[in-house]
């Protein structure tokens, strides 16, 4: 499901409330094609630097199992905004993952993904 600008104001049918919070933002896979192997990447965001996010979903993402929103009946919106609280308070203030350390992060798994 994709949600657009003019969603965000819908109420989440509560059995598509989520219970898990996770950032993957990427989808990359394997590809072998005329005899070459390689890596296919699919970027949601491709004017960011997280063009190479899926190497540091390896070990180092933001995930939360079990989660439960404040309210049963909310929008969208309220869903995201909750998400961002959670994932600024959790991954970036209690665990230190602010954008520098992720980035660097991301370039550490990338070396060593590709044996650079």
């Amino acid at each position: 499901m994709i949600i657009t600008k003019n969603r965000l104001d819908e109420k989440v049918p509560k059995e598509m409330i989520p219970t898990r919070l996770d950032s993957a933002l990427n989808l990359y896979t394997n590809i072998n094609y005329e005899n070459n192997s390689g890596i296919l990447v699919y970027n949601i965001n491709p004017t960011t630097w997280n063009c190479l996010y899926s190497f540091y979903e390896m070990n180092h993402k933001f995930t939360m199992d079990y989660y439960q929103f404040k309210k049963e009946d909310l929008t969208y919106r309220e869903l995201i905004e909750e998400f961002e609280q959670v994932y600024k308070k959790v991954y970036e203030e209690e665990q230190g993952k602010i954008k520098n350390t992720r980035k660097q992060i991301l370039i550490d798994e990338y070396k060593k993904t590709f044996h650079l």
